[in-house]
């Protein structure tokens, strides 16, 4: 089928396109003489037609892209099908299917979009830079016989201010290096009531944490934050705690990619968020995931919810973490990312900013190098 691109091309007479080439390739060279003979109606008209030429290449590429369905889609199309590949509208190149790779037997360890076996024979090494499906991220598992929390990690203050009252009251997470050899926790009680909607009678007899972390499969950056995720990764092997990452496309159902990667913790005792005050936010949390807590079993955990902001900047002292600023939407606060996150910088900052940026203002990364830099 011609499109409309081809279709220009065809009207052009081959001898106005040879002598629109010339003018082309004189113009190529700046300062040289262009001869006046070239300058005839023929080559204006020809001139128009290349314009012409790229406003329908624009139309058509821009038509192409905008129409474009998500991935997710595609696939799902495709499967519903019975077929084994689909052709990547964005790319061209020839994509296998979820029924396509099962018919493989085996995970093939080469990263493929939609691995079904969660990238089980992907090196470790190589998962941070091409796992396409939730995959473990590391070494570290949890234990298969014992009930987890799963920590929606994203790598700044909130959520490790959340792993730390989840943990114990006084709990601080370390590197494995700077703690006890018996222990991950440097903490006067493992013993923690489960905050939000439970009763305080309720707890949780050892604390056993997964993080998950939600990121951009393409960029490899955690969404709003900015950290790549090989600093996720980090975080994790510093803590030793396991890491489950879920590479997110768009399209994605972020509730479906979520119960997917659940699928690989043996159990799961609660789903823990780090979220301060936003009652929109929070809502859309126990709604989305109320599938996933039923077919579970499990609870969703707030322990910061509208907790007190001098409290949680004491945490945050008390604590040997240091805490960075790795983005921010703001303009006020352009220019400020790699600022350390501090008390004089929470309480500091200009009116209608929230000292936590739990609007979004800015966002942090927890880091734990300068306590290896000290050993």
């Amino acid at each position: 089928m011609t499109g409309p691109v081809e279709k220009i091309e065809n009207a052009i007479d081959p001898k106005l396109l040879a002598k629109g080439n010339r003018l082309r390739t004189a113009i190529r060279f700046r300062g040289q003489h262009i001869p006046p003979r070239l300058f005839t109606d023929e080559v204006n008209h020809f001139v128009d037609l290349m314009e012409l030429k790229l406003q329908c290449k624009f139309i058509y590429f821009h038509s192409v892209f905008c129409n474009m369905k998500p991935i997710p889609d595609i696939h799902s199309a495709a499967v519903a099908k019975g077929e084994h590949s689909y052709i990547d509208p964005e790319t061209g190149y020839q994509v296998f299917t979820e029924i396509g790779l099962q018919a493989r037997g085996e995970c093939c360890g080469a990263g493929c979009r939609h691995c079904p076996w969660h990238h089980q024979n992907m090196p470790l090494d190589k998962r941070v830079d091409r796992v396409q499906q939730p995959a473990w991220m590391w070494e570290r598992l949890p234990d298969p016989d014992t009930p987890v929390s799963v920590l929606f990690w994203s790598g700044g203050k909130d959520s490790y201010l959340a792993a730390c009252r989840v943990c114990g009251e006084d709990a601080r997470l370390l590197p494995k290096s700077d703690m006890h050899e018996d222990s991950r926790l440097i903490a006067n009680s493992n013993l923690v009531p489960i905050s939000d909607g439970l009763d305080d009678n309720q707890q949780i007899a050892e604390c056993n944490l997964v993080l998950l972390t939600t990121f951009d499969a393409r960029l490899r950056k955690v969404a709003h934050q900015e950290i790549p995720i090989t600093g996720i990764v980090s975080q994790a092997r510093a803590l030793d705690l396991p890491l489950l990452g879920v590479p997110l496309t768009p399209g994605d159902d972020w509730a479906e990619r979520v119960a997917l990667a659940l699928q690989l913790v043996p159990k799961v005792s609660q789903l823990v968020f780090g979220d301060l005050h936003l009652e929109h936010i929070r809502e859309w949390r126990i709604d989305a995931l109320k599938g996933v807590v039923q077919a579970l079993g499990c609870e969703l955990a707030f322990p910061l919810w509208h907790a007190d902001y001098g409290d949680l900047l004491d945490e945050l002292e008390a604590s040997q973490a240091q805490f960075v600023i790795s983005a921010v939407t703001h303009e006020a606060l352009q220019g400020r990312v790699g600022q350390p996150y501090t008390r004089e910088f929470a309480l500091n900052l200009p009116d209608g900013i929230d000292p936590f940026g739990e609007n979004g203002e800015f966002h942090t990364r927890v880091d734990f190098d300068h306590l290896h830099s000290q050993a």
